[in-house]
């Protein structure tokens, strides 16, 4: 019957221990713990508020293209309008390197690609003939 009791015994007093040990150490982690404000915006006005800021952007964007002067292109290249396709080929890839959004660790990322995307779209009517000589005439 001793030889029962003991293992019981050593049992309890091994879970008294474990007990033990987890309470004081959930006290020491919950010590500092701190309750933070959780923030659940509205999902409805922030749909519209994108919207209104998505709007904006293209309105902006139309103005913008509606007051560039006849021979943009020509000045965001840097090139002279009577420019042969290698000269504009490399005005391009000059500023390919230079205004590239992944080859700059810059602040102003959206403006760089902005205006990288300015300059390929240049690049794209200029070097195509058709496209060149209706942007010459029109």
């Amino acid at each position: 019957m001793k030889s029962l009791l003991k293992p019981i015994r050593s049992s309890i007093l091994l879970q008294n221990f474990v007990n033990c040990h987890k309470t004081s150490f959930a006290c020491f982690v919950h010590q500092f713990k701190t309750q933070k404000p959780i923030y659940y915006p509205d999902r409805q006005e922030e749909t519209k508020r994108m919207q209104k800021q998505l709007q904006n952007q293209l309105v902006a964007e139309k103005n913008e293209k509606a007051d560039l002067p006849k021979d943009h292109y020509y000045k965001l290249l840097c090139v002279p309008r009577d420019a042969t396709t290698s000269q504009i080929k490399a005005a391009y890839y000059a500023l390919a390197k230079r205004y590239h959004p992944d080859a700059g660790k810059d602040r102003h990322q959206a403006s760089i690609s902005k205006r990288f995307e300015d300059i390929l779209n240049a690049y794209r009517c200029l070097v195509d003939e058709a496209k060149r000589h209706e942007y010459d005439n029109s």
